[in-house]
């Protein structure tokens, strides 16, 4: 275990084979506590016996836990939130260009061909529009309603054809979880323990296979966006004099605050002034 007080930073690294870092630089994860400590099982008879002792003790599995705590910003954690819903990649909805478009109804962008749907446009998206002929028309907009060719928006539109350069793009990224199941996910994490002994030395722990097995985010008015990843490794070795690779530098967009908008749940929308929700994958160290 580390001292209290002790300085130290986490870096990582994605793992294409579970257990093997990979090659490459590890990348600094900004977080605001850093808890990964190689642990050990142990396995207790539960036999009885008249001296009431155990009658046999032994080591079990090896295994890695712990939690990294962060203030969400953009940019900064993506890889940790794919790692905790075991999905691909980041994607940018496609965007839609063209004649097709035009603005019709009740604030209603809608589309002579493609679907809205399977470019991945849902309710609560912003999107962002271009080169529509009525000025009204280009903005940024939140999708309020989504079917295959119709996309309601909050605002104030005016009903015309869009012309050849008319642009419906997503703002943002998004990802897609999966209803068939989640894949295994696992990175290398190295801990940098800073002028641990009175020489001023640096320690570092690396720490393979390890997923985030449960992720806990919340959402409130009176501070930062908080997210704690709770990890599940396989190995770890401690106490290594130098890090197995450099490290890159994580990005440094400011932390996000609490929610101020509001919630769509796909049916109707509400006021929130607070959120909180748990992806449990609910992995075990077992083989």
């Amino acid at each position: 275990m580390v001292a209290s007080g002790t300085s130290a930073r986490v870096a990582y690294k994605l793992e294409s084979t579970h257990g093997v870092t990979p090659a490459g630089n590890f990348t600094v994860q900004r977080a605001i506590s850093r808890n990964i400590n190689l642990k050990k099982d142990t396995l207790e008879s539960q036999e009885t016996s008249p001296s009431r002792q155990r009658s046999d003790v032994r080591h079990g599995f090896r295994k890695v836990e712990g939690e990294i705590q962060v203030e969400l910003s953009i940019e900064t954690h993506n890889d940790w939130l794919l790692l905790s819903t075991g999905t691909n990649a980041w994607f940018a909805a496609t965007s839609v260009v063209g004649t097709t478009l035009s603005v019709t109804g009740t604030d209603t962008f809608t589309r002579g061909t493609g679907n809205w749907l399977d470019d991945q446009y849902r309710p609560g998206d912003w999107i962002t529009t271009t080169c529509f002929p009525n000025a009204a028309n280009n903005g940024s907009f939140r999708a309020t309603i989504v079917t295959a060719t119709a996309m309601t928006v909050s605002g104030t539109l005016v009903n015309e054809a869009g012309d050849a350069d008319s642009t419906v793009a997503y703002t943002g990224k998004k990802t897609v979880v999966s209803n068939v199941g989640q894949a295994l996910k696992t990175m290398s994490v190295e801990r940098e323990i800073v002028d641990l002994d009175a020489a001023g030395n640096d320690l570092y722990q690396i720490y393979r296979g390890v997923a985030v097995n449960q992720l806990q985010v919340a959402a409130r008015p009176d501070a930062m966006l908080l997210a704690t990843f709770r990890l599940l490794g396989m190995t770890g070795d401690i106490d290594q004099t130098a890090p197995l690779a450099s490290y890159d530098a994580a990005p440094t967009n400011s932390p996000l605050a609490s929610i101020d908008g509001t919630f769509y749940n796909g049916l109707f929308s509400f006021d929130a002034t607070a959120l909180e929700f748990t992806i449990d994958n609910q992995r075990t160290g077992l083989p």
